[in-house]
Parts: C-alpha cells; structure tokens; sequence
C-alpha cells in the first residue's frame, strides 16, 4: 500500500518506542498482546500525551469488551478478520493520503 510499517511486538514496545521519540500517523494496537495489552498501552501512550490516530483491533465481539478498549482512548475499533480493503479505507478515513 505504499506505507512505512513499524512493527511492536507487544504493548510495552509500542509504549518504548514512542518513549524514545517515535511518531505515528496512525498505530494499530491490537487488544489482545503479550506483556501489556492494547488497552492499557493505548492508556500509556495518551497519558503521554500521544495525539496519533489509534485504530484497535480485536477478536472479541462483546461490546462491553469493544466499549472499555475504545475508553482507553482509541480513535476507532475494528473486530476481526481484517482485509486489505478494510485497513485501505480506514488509512483513508482516519489520516487520509498522506
């Protein structure tokens, strides 16, 4: 799709990463990772006071899970499967073509 792509392992990465001066148009967290999860390292970045566009992503179809996932402070939530045209159109919606 033409984007850089950097890629955290977990949520303590993501969090290090932007710890050390990183910056994001937009980040996929992912709810469910090793280490921190993507709820509590979507916490952890906007306490940081990271403004980037955060898209979560989740397998979990519950919309009290979906509801606290999107309380951490995400920007938008996606339930799974993913496809290209769907990660295509939400770039576009949320960062438009940059």
């Amino acid at each position: 799709m033409g984007r850089e792509v950097e890629v955290a392992s977990n949520g303590h990465q993501a969090v290090n990463l932007h710890q050390k001066g990183a910056s994001y148009n937009l980040i996929f967290m992912d709810m469910d990772m090793p280490v921190m999860d993507g709820t509590q390292a979507t916490r952890e970045l906007r306490a940081m006071g990271v403004k980037s566009m955060i898209a979560g992503v989740t397998s979990r179809k519950l919309n009290s899970e979906v509801r606290a996932f999107m309380s951490a402070g995400l920007n938008y939530c996606f339930v799974k499967p993913l496809t290209n045209e769907n990660i295509a159109l939400l770039i576009a919606k949320l960062i438009g073509n940059i």
